[in-house]
């Protein structure tokens, strides 16, 4: 029972520090300080998985909340964004979803649109090893085969201020469809 109390303080310790930080750095504390990093890690290598997608998708969600001065403006911002997805669905049957390579796995849809098929964003730029890239290279497919009668591939050819390379997915992608004689 000790060591359940003394787990029980350190919650209310990381709890008292969340409620003064802004979004941003909150998600870091989880991240860091609590460990849900590490956490995510030994999960995916305990299931045969990479971390990589996870980190990413919390990367992003941690660079989505540096725009809120607070946990409930972010998510007021999210409720709203939702809100209007669901109410475009409701007004126009058959209006486009939008989400993550992830998240349509299992799903089926007329067309799929992949759009910032540039390195380092598919692939990743935290995807180094062939591993990760492998995930990733699976996701891709995944997500490709959801489409019944049409799929949509795009590249920027800039972004950021910067040039965008094509991911080297579409080269062997390319490859695949030449060889089928399409």
């Amino acid at each position: 029972k000790p060591r359940l109390a003394g787990q029980l303080m350190d919650l209310f310790k990381h709890l008292d520090r969340l409620g003064g930080l802004l979004p941003f750095a909150a998600v870091e504390y989880i991240r860091r300080e609590i460990g849900y990093d590490r956490h995510l890690q030994a999960y995916a290598a305990q299931r045969g998985l990479t971390a990589d997608v996870f980190r990413e998708i919390l990367d992003r969600l941690q660079e989505e909340s540096a725009d809120f001065a607070t946990v409930q403006a972010w998510e007021a911002a999210r409720d709203a964004l939702l809100r209007r997805e669901k109410e475009a669905k409701d007004i126009i049957p058959g209006a486009p979803a939008l989400m993550t390579m992830h998240g349509a796995k299992g799903l089926e849809f007329d067309q799929i649109y992949i759009p910032f098929l540039c390195e380092e964003e598919i692939p990743g730029s935290r995807s180094l090893g062939k591993a990760q890239a492998e995930e990733e290279r699976r996701l891709l497919y995944v997500a490709m085969t959801r489409a019944r009668q049409g799929l949509w591939l795009s590249c920027t050819a800039a972004k950021r201020g910067g040039r965008s390379r094509p991911s080297r997915f579409l080269k062997e992608i390319k490859g695949l469809i030449l060889q089928r004689g399409d």
